[in-house]
């Protein structure tokens, strides 16, 4: 079973201005060192998950993260 306490969540700051545009988030364990990408919006609503990715070699030091509950749709 995965601690639910192992993961946080950085949002990744969309400076583009399209009213239209996905917003992507950043979900990583921090205990195996793997993430996923969740990319929401767009025209047509889109829910899309991307990975899992190794992110052992990452840094997440200078980024602003909220630990995150259990309850993810997916």
């Amino acid at each position: 079973m995965t601690d639910s306490g192992s993961f946080i969540r950085v949002a990744v700051r969309d400076n583009s201005k399209v009213a239209d545009g996905f917003r992507h988030t950043i979900v990583m364990n921090t205990k195996t060192k793997t993430a996923w990408v969740l990319r929401t919006g767009g025209f047509a609503s889109v829910y899309d998950w991307f990975g899992p990715v190794d992110a052992r070699h990452v840094s997440i030091q200078n980024c602003r993260s909220d630990h995150m509950s259990a309850n993810i749709r997916g």
